[in-house]
């Protein structure tokens, strides 16, 4: 005879021969020490995995995410455990909306100054980008305009932040648990790359 009953850790039917009755034994799924009851909770003809004595040391291969629960039960609290492990796919979503909020931003600031922007594009097809880029250093600080400054850190920082995202997102989707973040960032974090290169070579 066997008795049956739900692990009081986890809550996954187990079952033990009913010499272990009110002793001590070990869930297959979390691996705590319960205690059998002294009767079925189960219906007899229902198949669960067989637990272990307390006393006894696991053998390879039966505790772990590989046990499967029978009769459709949920899968084990231990399988779900490396969910957590896959945080670079987070830190990926995390930079690439970081790099697009910095484009968003750089947006704003280079929106008073379109007519300055699109006069030094044409001046740069004119003479070039570093004379360009000389002639709207002011002659009293000898330093570009404070706005323009901004703007270009707001720029570099939207790239690095991008390109950091794109890296952790390839790491990220090595790993099964959380890919749909790494997938989100290497999507996400393409964006502003994409738009600054393409802006760099059509400007």
């Amino acid at each position: 005879m066997v008795i049956r009953f739900p692990c009081g850790a986890c809550g996954q039917p187990i079952e033990v021969d009913d010499e272990w009755a009110q002793k001590p034994v070990g869930c297959p799924y979390c691996r705590k020490t319960v205690t059998a009851p002294a009767a079925s909770t189960f219906e007899v003809g229902t198949a669960v995995p067989m637990a272990r004595p307390a006393s006894e040391p696991p053998a390879m291969g039966t505790f772990g995410p590989t046990s499967a629960p029978a009769w459709g039960a949920p899968m084990p609290l231990t399988a779900l455990a490396p969910a957590s492990a896959n945080t670079i796919a987070v830190v990926a979503l995390i930079l690439a909306c970081t790099a697009l909020s910095l484009l968003v931003l750089g947006g704003f600031l280079a929106l008073p100054h379109a007519a300055e922007l699109q006069a030094h594009q044409e001046r740069a097809q004119e003479v070039g980008v570093v004379k360009a880029s000389m002639e709207l250093v002011d002659e009293g600080s000898g330093r570009p305009p404070g706005w323009l400054i901004l703007l270009s850190l707001t720029q570099l920082a939207a790239i690095l932040s991008g390109l950091a995202a794109v890296i952790c997102a390839a790491l990220g989707l090595r790993r099964l648990p959380r890919r749909g973040y790494a997938v989100a960032g290497l999507a996400l974090g393409s964006i502003p790359i994409i738009m600054l290169c393409a802006g760099l070579l059509t400007g």
